[in-house]
């Protein structure tokens, strides 16, 4: 068989062309060399046997060479590593279309190329239909290649992360619709980050385009305020699907969420203000790294112990770390100088969120409902005396519920200490970091410690880096004491490095105290940070002096615990280790409603019915007794006023000019005879009268 057919052409010996003009099975037909010569019958062997003398040689039709892009030959290449492999396994005897060597040309090529482990490979039919075209061109690279391109469409791991982060940080913080500018902004991104690692390209606009679409037809959808509940959580579900992240603290999401709910203080047994959780959440395990509770309005100081709180971990909340983007409100709270200079000084990207747009942090949004159904309103709490309630009834659920208005007052129905609030929320944690998330079908607690065995990260631990939460100035100048002390808030912190800056200022004839500026941790006194500018150079000297007192407590101790004020912001760290396999159950000693108050009484004090009988007084006399201490009420006296000293008798001088607070001779005669009060009092020695 020697593939020739009508219209095949042949050059003859001499230099002639000719072509088949017809076929049978015994002849063929074969044009003249030229014009002027006629038509050739030849019989089909003595045909080929010109064929193979070579007194006829088939022309072969003229190409043009295929001219592959760039990404067409990093694809070809590619797939040539599979291709060889499966050469060399063929001519090995294996049929190349069976699984089991589809299973063992990737074995191989992984052993050959380990790079290939971190990308995805090619399925079982893709590359036999790659072989099948590799056969078919004569083993050629070129049949490899796929449409012509300019980019890749499957992103490879670094290219596809890079995006992901890039998009997932553009959507949180800008509110622009303009893609264009999005994709002009991560095209310089891109190149700068290809420098450091060559895996990262370049991806198409069209991609870039349907990615950022996606997430903002989702989040025009959230704003609107016509809703119900459910479409609402189903958007945010497929918001968090669609910010993608591959490894733990990648993404940190913080926010701080209003409870319409009051707690009972442990000491005073009087009920708190409305309290609020600030929340951290990491993006890829859904695992809650901070948790504290705060009894006041948003404020630096308490987002500053919610960070901190990231560093930290115990028993019953063993995630903590540095996470790489924090995305946080663009609140007063959030959003400021002490907030930029701790993330400046642990090299963490922070992204705030534009105002009035909570579906840009859509991960511990999607938390704080699922902390109100299922904490707030579902965890099971006993009491010891057997009293049984699912869910809080001191919650009155989210402020912006019409029902809630109608409800009363927090403080009103408040009846759970602040010790036990902390208990349920470790219990909840624990129980909710060990159920099955069903956005990633793995418990928060697995893909943490899976993502810390694949992606390992630096370890951070908050006692190396405490220094760096000294961000709060205390004052605009201190003086540095001649023994190495300084003073911040009501706390004494000492250092041998202080010692001897203290002798170099005054080596450089300043006769006063030097002067330094004392940056401090309020939820941390063991120690703070004293800067001071060298005299001679002017550079900038930063000394950690410790606390005289508490330096060597091992966990942190705030000022206003040393100094016995009463702390707006709290951790829920307590005492007992919760077990994993702990339900959603609580049990308490009891309830403890809030006790309420009379408030004082005020006017003189009505006489009883024996106190009349004993004076023997009729019923007119009384009538008239009673009329008169109605009109005392509304001379507004009160009823607490301590009686005169014995020696000296009251004796009234003067009455002020004002003609509403006059009162009658017969009025205070029966004041002072009948009730037994005194309507003026001397207030010290000088006989001065008060009212």
């Amino acid at each position: 068989m020697y593939g020739y057919t009508v219209g095949t052409e042949f050059n003859t010996e001499r230099g002639g062309i000719q072509q088949i003009i017809a076929m049978t099975p015994n002849n063929v037909v074969l044009s003249g060399e030229n014009s002027a010569e006629q038509e050739q019958l030849l019989d089909r062997k003595l045909f080929e046997h010109e064929i193979n003398e070579k007194r006829l040689s088939m022309r072969l039709p003229i190409t043009t060479p295929i001219e592959l892009t760039e990404y067409q030959k990093e694809f070809a290449s590619d797939k040539l590593k599979y291709m060889h492999v499966m050469h060399d396994i063929v001519e090995e005897g294996h049929r190349p279309s069976t699984h089991s060597t589809y299973l063992k040309v990737i074995e191989t090529v992984e052993k050959l190329h380990p790079e290939t482990m971190c990308n995805k490979h090619p399925a079982w039919k893709t590359l036999c239909k790659y072989w099948k075209r590799f056969v078919n061109s004569d083993f050629e690279a070129e049949a490899l290649a796929c449409k012509k391109r300019d980019c890749r469409t499957r992103l490879n791991t670094a290219t596809e992360n890079f995006l992901s982060v890039f998009i997932g940080k553009a959507f949180s913080n800008s509110n622009s619709n303009v893609v264009k500018n999005y994709y002009r902004s991560y095209t310089r991104q891109a190149k700068k980050a290809a420098v450091e690692n060559e895996n990262i390209k370049i991806v198409s606009q069209r991609t870039f385009r349907r990615r950022l679409k996606q997430l903002n037809e989702v989040s025009l959808k959230l704003n609107n305020p016509n809703l119900s509940e459910k479409e609402r959580n189903k958007l945010s579900l497929s918001l968090c699907s669609s910010i993608k992240t591959q490894y733990a603290l990648q993404r940190v999401e913080v926010d701080r969420v209003c409870l319409n709910l009051c707690l009972i203080d442990d000491n005073t047994h009087f009920p708190t203000p409305s309290i609020s959780l600030y929340l951290a959440i990491d993006a890829y395990t859904r695992a809650i790294v901070s948790v504290v509770v705060d009894f006041g309005a948003e404020n630096k100081l308490g987002v500053l112990n919610s960070l901190r709180n990231i560093f930290i971990s115990n028993e019953n909340l063993p995630y903590s770390g540095r996470p790489e983007s924090i995305v946080l409100d663009n609140g007063p709270g959030y959003n400021n100088t002490l907030i930029k200079k701790l993330a400046e000084s642990l090299s963490i990207n922070l992204v705030h969120c534009p105002s009035n747009h909570p579906e840009k942090k859509p991960f511990i949004e999607s938390f704080n409902r699922n902390l109100r159904n299922n904490c707030l309103k579902g965890t099971e709490i006993t009491t010891a005396s057997g009293e049984f309630t699912i869910g809080l009834n001191s919650y009155l659920g989210k402020r912006t519920d019409h029902k809630a208005l109608l409800q009363k007052r927090p403080k009103d129905v408040a009846n759970l200490l602040v010790s036990d609030f902390k208990r349920l929320l470790n219990t909840y944690m624990v129980h909710y970091h060990n159920t099955v998330h069903p956005s990633t079908g793995k418990t928060p607690n697995e893909l943490w410690h899976e993502s810390m065995i694949e992606t390992p990260r630096d370890h951070f631990n908050y006692e190396s880096i405490k220094h760096a939460f000294h961000v709060e100035l205390f004052r605009a100048s201190s003086k540095l004491q001649s023994n190495g002390t300084v003073y911040c808030q009501k706390q004494i912190f000492e250092s041998e490095e202080l010692r001897a800056l203290y002798g170099t200022l005054k080596d450089f004839g300043r006769h006063q105290s030097p002067i330094v500026k004392i940056y401090f941790d309020k939820y941390d006194a063991r120690q703070v940070t004293v800067v001071a500018t060298h005299p001679v150079d002017n550079t900038k000297i930063e000394i950690i002096a410790r606390n005289v007192n508490v330096f060597k407590n091992e966990d942190p101790i705030s000022f206003d615990d040393l100094n016995g004020h009463l702390s707006v912001t709290a951790n829920i760290d307590i005492n007992d280790i919760i077990d994993p396999k702990t339900p959603n159950a609580l049990n308490i000693e009891k309830f403890c409603p809030v006790s309420k108050r009379r408030s004082p009484k005020r006017g003189p004090s009505i006489p009883s019915y024996e106190a009349n009988n004993m004076l023997d007084l009729n019923t007119e006399e009384r009538i008239t007794k009673s009329q008169k201490i109605t009109k005392m009420k509304d001379v507004d006296v009160l009823a607490n006023i301590p009686p005169p000293e014995p020696e000296s008798e009251l004796e009234p001088t003067s009455l002020p000019e004002d003609n509403s607070q006059l009162v009658s001779e017969d009025l205070l005669e029966d004041n002072v005879n009948d009730t037994g009060l005194n309507v003026f009092e001397d207030d010290d020695d000088e006989g001065e009268d008060v009212w």
